[in-house]
């Protein structure tokens, strides 16, 4: 029987990780941070920066494979710029080093980093591939490239093999942020400004996600960059479209001229939020398809229902 750790294990991509490797005949150590949802099997860390080298050898005895999920990325920084990346530095790339430091010393087979499309920009209508160069634009992106790196530099100190894994938006039950946001206003039948919101978008179901990590076990490359995304990807106005249906009504979209919506986000600071409504962001990951003899199980219109079906559920 194979036994992984995984951290980030609270979260909502880990919980589910954890749930499928468990439901495999999988052994667990679950790292997380979340106190109310901490068992007798969840290890409770609040700050895995600060774990000391001993503990970590503790926790990585006998373990196959470490699945690295941890690390800041929507929390309410506040301070000033160079705090913030001081904030995110330590929890997203200290925390990288310091976690696959204690992997090798263990002799851990493979070690799995999640890390996220946002490394090679925002903004592409170009399908990005794993050997386009980096282009991080916010504190997030730059230091889980960052991660990247030290992973590279440190790789050859030991045999343990890494793979990189860089998901786009991941969805599915239980689904917080933007992409909750705006499933609670198709939920409620608002009108939404989107009818131009027509640009190309790779998503990535969680169960698709979760596929794919358990897949990348079986791997036998020593470092391996792995993109991927559902089978279609589509436009924020077809993904609203989608939605709608599911909850049994006819998606309210109206059109606003793009160089309208784009003076009001600039105007109220929301440039960020333009960008995933209105410009394309696609990936190519045919390289993980072949590699992996991969492919997503579930479909990105049956990923919607289900998200659907979990938020009628919500109190």
């Amino acid at each position: 029987m194979s036994l992984a750790l995984v951290t980030g294990a609270s979260g909502f991509i880990g919980g589910a990780l954890c749930e499928r490797l468990n439901a495999l005949g999988w052994q667990v150590r679950a790292v997380g941070r979340d106190a109310a949802t901490a068992d007798r099997t969840l290890i409770f860390c609040d700050d895995l920066a600060a774990v000391s080298p001993e503990r970590l050898d503790d926790w990585l005895d006998g373990v196959d494979v470490v699945y690295h999920l941890a690390g800041r990325a929507h929390r309410d920084d506040r301070g000033s710029e160079l705090a913030r990346y001081e904030h995110h530095r330590r929890d997203n790339v200290a925390t990288t080093r310091s976690l696959f430091a204690a992997a090798q010393r263990s002799s851990v087979d493979r070690f799995i980093f999640v890390s996220s499309i946002k490394v090679l920009g925002d903004v592409s209508a170009v399908p990005l591939r794993p050997a386009h160069d980096p282009d991080p634009k916010d504190v997030y992106a730059q230091t889980k490239l960052e991660a990247e790196r030290c992973l590279e530099d440190s790789r050859h100190r030991g045999r343990t093999r890494v793979t990189i894994v860089r998901p786009p938006l991941v969805y599915g039950p239980g689904v917080k942020g933007n992409f909750a946001r705006l499933l609670a206003m198709v939920a409620r039948g608002w009108p939404l400004p989107l009818g131009r919101a027509d640009a190309p978008r790779s998503l990535l179901a969680r169960a698709n996600l979760i596929d794919l990590l358990i897949a990348a076990v079986r791997d036998s490359e020593e470092w391996r960059v792995l993109h991927a995304r559902d089978d279609d990807d589509c436009s924020v106005r077809e993904l609203v479209t989608e939605m709608a249906r599911s909850f049994g009504h006819h998606p309210r979209l109206f059109v606003v001229p793009r160089v309208v919506m784009r003076a009001a986000a600039v105007v109220t600071g929301s440039e960020a939020v333009y960008q995933r409504l209105f410009e394309p962001l696609v990936i190519d990951d045919d390289e993980t398809r072949q590699a992996l003899n991969w492919a997503p199980p579930l479909s990105r219109s049956c990923a919607v229902e289900e998200v659907v079906r979990w938020w009628r559920t919500k109190p």
